[in-house]
């Protein structure tokens, strides 16, 4: 894909509201694919450096804010009685 179809293709979800699902690890392995189609190895090589640390920097966060609230995720991998309705749901709000 050229770099012009991508911008394209993520304009609109750069411009209209992010899907609230949406995590900043996603978002950040989602730059890491379109730093893949830039031309200029040093520059691409630059933003992926950036990238890796951006990725560590979030996983630090979460860790942090594990130790705020640490129970906040309980009951997260248990069995979820309504999924079809939050399948839906994330479908409505999918990124194009």
């Amino acid at each position: 894909m050229q770099i012009d179809e991508l911008v394209e293709k993520y304009e609109k979800s750069i411009k209209g509201k992010v899907c609230e699902f949406v995590t900043i690890c996603e978002v950040i392995r989602e730059m890491y694919e379109i730093s893949e189609v830039i031309p200029q190895e040093d520059l691409k090589k630059e933003l992926q450096a950036r990238l890796y640390s951006s990725y560590d920097m979030a996983k630090r966060m979460n860790k942090k804010l594990r130790e705020y609230k640490h129970d906040w995720d309980e009951g997260f991998w248990q069995v979820n009685s309504d999924f079809e309705k939050d399948l839906k749901r994330r479908k409505k709000h999918e990124r194009n």
